[in-house]
């Protein structure tokens, strides 16, 4: 079975913009396009789909799904400062069909981390402006792991910094601590600090400010997070 992967990357090159943001209002009255996104969602993944395949269609089936909710309460997400995030169940509550499932749009992101590959986070894009890089072409088996590792080294470049003794960075590895480590942060501190800064040192860009900090200091440093998630709509001005 061949995925219909080249029908969503051209939506995707014709409303996402090159600074990664969302053109709702012309995807809106583009009915055939809307078409194209639902057509994904309901499209069956191969039993026999490698773990590659599985964790493309998990990012890119979530990016559908938000994209046509943001749509159908566009007029809201706009008016409110959090963006869809301020529209309540949005993530938790309210249900959709994918692949034949009924979940929480919640529970459907929880399910694509079981592929084992928790550099997912960084290609899931819930429609705000603080989310990682919304591509402009769909996941793919072939392309799906170096995309998702280029995405991280993106955003982390971006959100990673420097305050003396303390490294501020992703609120992601906050959130799903269990999700890339294993362990949570509050009950095993050291160790996650341990596992954060190798994760770091293997994405950050070599030049990066806080490269210095993680090699030379690392059992002195004082990890947290950003707190700087941007929740509004990460709508495109045309």
């Amino acid at each position: 079975m061949t995925m219909p992967f080249a029908e969503l990357t051209d939506v995707w090159r014709t409303y996402v913009t090159e600074d990664n943001l969302f053109r709702y209002e012309p995807l809106k009255k583009d009915i055939s396009s809307q078409e194209v996104l639902k057509r994904y969602l309901a499209s069956p993944i191969p039993p026999e789909a490698s773990r590659e395949l599985r964790t493309a269609d998990f990012v890119n089936k979530y990016n559908c799904q938000v994209i046509l909710a943001a749509l159908e309460h566009l007029e809201e997400a706009r008016k409110n400062k959090n963006g869809v995030k301020g529209i309540k169940g949005f993530f938790d509550e309210m249900k959709y069909t994918i692949s034949g499932k009924t979940l929480t749009l919640q529970e459907f992101e929880s399910l694509g981390v079981r592929m084992g590959v928790p550099e997912v986070h960084f290609g899931y894009n819930c429609a705000s402006k603080g989310c990682p890089p919304f591509r402009r072409e769909a996941y793919t088996e072939e392309n799906v792991i170096r995309m998702l590792n280029e995405n991280a080294r993106i955003y982390l470049g971006k959100k990673t910094r420097a305050e003396g003794r303390k490294i501020r960075t992703s609120d992601l590895f906050f959130w799903f601590p269990d999700d890339f480590f294993q362990i949570s942060y509050v009950f095993h501190p050291f160790r996650f600090r341990e596992l954060l800064t190798a994760y770091l040192l293997a994405r950050l860009p070599a030049e990066h400010e806080a490269i210095s900090m993680l090699k030379e200091v690392p059992s002195t440093l004082i990890m947290l997070p950003a707190r700087d998630w941007d929740w509004s709509l990460n709508e495109a001005k045309d």
